[in-house]
C-alpha cells in the first residue's frame, strides 16, 4: 500500500518536498491507515506531517473514544495534532429536519456500496444511497457527496446509488465550487 500511495503522490504531483501535510483523521481504519502510511513516507517525501481531528459529538461516548484514540495514536508517533470540537447534533427533530430545504447539503459518502451499511453504522457514517434518500426527504436544492473512503476508487457506483433517490446528486471533488444565492431578509 505504501508504494502505491507513493507512486500516486509522485505521479500527480500531490505533495512537494518541504510541504506540510495535514491528514484529517476520524479514528476509523481508513484515515488511521492513511495517516500511518504518510508517517512511514514522511522522510522519503521530505514533508512535515500533522493530523487534524474534529469531534462532532454525534455518537456520544463513541465520538469521545475516537478523539482519545487519535490523541493517543498521534502522541505515540509524535505527530502534531489539531483537535476541534463542537456540538453539531441536528437537534431533537433529527438530521432530516436540520437539512430541510437546504441550498446545499454536503454529505458523507464514505461507503459507496449498500453492503457496507453495517460498517457505516458502526463508524457513524452513511452510505451513498442513504445520503440520496436524506436529500430527497429533506427537499434540499443540491447534494454533494464528499468524504470518500480511501477504499472508494470509483465514485460512479455510489453516485448511482444516491441518484436512485436524488437524481441531481453530484460527486464532490477538490476545488468544486458553487455560488449560492441567499434570500434577503
Amino acid at each position: 500500500m505504501r508504494n502505491k500511495l507513493l507512486r500516486m503522490i509522485r505521479q500527480y504531483d500531490m505533495i512537494m518536498p518541504g510541504d506540510t501535510v495535514v491528514c484529517a483523521v476520524s479514528g476509523g481504519a481508513d484515515s488511521v491507515a492513511l495517516l500511518f502510511a504518510m508517517y512511514l513516507l514522511r522522510d522519503k517525501l521530505d514533508i512535515r506531517l500533522e493530523a487534524a481531528h474534529f469531534n462532532h459529538h454525534l455518537r456520544g461516548e463513541e465520538s469521545d473514544g475516537d478523539e482519545a484514540f487519535v490523541r493517543e495514536f498521534c502522541g505515540r508517533y509524535d505527530i502534531p495534532l489539531h483537535v476541534g470540537s463542537a456540538e453539531v447534533r441536528p437537534g431533537k427533530k433529527g438530521l432530516e429536519a436540520a437539512a430541510r430545504d437546504a441550498d446545499l447539503l454536503c454529505m458523507d459518502a464514505t461507503y459507496a456500496e449498500d453492503a457496507d451499511l453495517p460498517k457505516a453504522r458502526l463508524y457513524g457514517h452513511t452510505t451513498c444511497r442513504e445520503a440520496g434518500a436524506l436529500a430527497a426527504a429533506a427537499a434540499v436544492r443540491r447534494l454533494w457527496l464528499t468524504h470518500y473512503s480511501a477504499a472508494v476508487t470509483d465514485t460512479a457506483p455510489g453516485l448511482a446509488a444516491a441518484r436512485t433517490a436524488y437524481p441531481l446528486a453530484l460527486a464532490g471533488y477538490d476545488g468544486m465550487a458553487q455560488e449560492l444565492e441567499f434570500d434577503k431578509e
